[in-house]
């Protein structure tokens, strides 16, 4: 801004008018400043250089567009408003959000997904193209040390997609990095459940010798098709018991669910000789099945 002349008191007036009149415009009154439509005014300093010039300072922490405007004695001086546009910041890992049933649970053997939206330390959303995935690592660790590594890809809507497919059942940390930087929540607890029942995984504690008139016990496991033990109840295990061909009597089996992925079968052999024992996971075999129980 310049002054026209005159003594040295009119323009020192002049100047703390238009120092005014500029401030109070550039902070949003009905010459509206500099101004987003969500966030209202931006406050402004101005300050007087003492030669004629003014300058204008202002800190934005809302990427986006803004209006700014710059009168003086309510006259908006030319070209003005002005627009703005004010980008975001870059990257900070600790204002970065990490979202998705991913960062919280898995089943053994399903692929397991989040989302990781990346922002500035103000929470202004940031494009991908800024921090592209290969500056990000996610690691879990999980029982007995076991080590896994997620993959990460540009979804092309601002956010980085993870994935990642745990094998093991149990409880695991998941740090999700920029650098030496952790996002927000990281790291997370995940909890890796068992997969569904699969047949030839289940498996059965095996009697080979009984006693005639003493109950015999065995014992049948539910586990996903990586050997984890499935847990709850309700798993469809069964079991059927055949007595040695030359005795017609035939002893009751008992099956028990007891409710962690596994059930308890007995029954009290009335006579000696070879019982045969099948179990099975709905009409299919599990490992061990077919043994005989010897009884004396």
């Amino acid at each position: 801004m310049r002054r026209d002349s005159g003594t040295a008191e009119e323009a020192a007036a002049e100047a703390a008018e238009a120092a005014a009149e500029a401030a109070a415009g550039m902070q949003g009154d009905e010459r509206r400043g500099a101004r987003d439509a969500a966030r209202g005014a931006v406050p402004v300093a101005v300050k007087d250089e003492r030669d004629g010039r003014y300058t204008c300072s202002y800190t934005a922490y809302r990427a986006g567009a803004y209006t700014l405007s710059v009168a003086l004695r309510g006259e908006a001086l030319p070209g003005s408003p002005f627009r703005v546009h004010v980008a975001p910041a870059g990257v900070h890992a600790g204002a970065c959000v990490a979202t998705g049933d991913g960062m919280q649970k898995a089943t053994a053997g399903v692929p397991a997904r989040f989302a990781l939206a990346l922002r500035d330390p103000y929470g202004n959303v940031l494009d991908c193209a800024s921090q592209r995935p290969a500056s990000w690592a996610c690691a879990l660790r999980g029982p007995d040390g076991v080590a896994l590594h997620a993959t990460l890809s540009d979804r092309g809507d601002g956010r980085i997609a993870g994935e990642y497919t745990a094998l093991i059942a149990g409880d695991y940390t998941l740090s999700l990095t920029l650098g030496t930087l952790h996002v927000k929540a990281s790291p997370a607890a995940v909890r890796v459940g068992p997969g569904a029942p699969h047949a030839p995984s289940c498996s059965v504690e095996q009697v080979r010798v009984a006693v005639r008139g003493a109950p015999c016990h065995f014992t049948l496991t539910a586990r996903d098709a990586w050997g984890n033990a499935c847990g709850g109840g309700g798993h469809a295990l069964s079991a059927r018991l055949r007595p040695p061909l030359t005795d017609r009597r035939q002893p009751q089996l008992f099956l028990r669910d007891l409710a962690d992925g596994t059930v308890e079968a007995s029954f009290t052999p009335v006579a000696k000789g070879a019982h045969l024992i099948a179990c099975f996971l709905g009409a299919d075999p599990v490992r061990g099945s077919d043994f005989a129980v010897v009884v004396e």
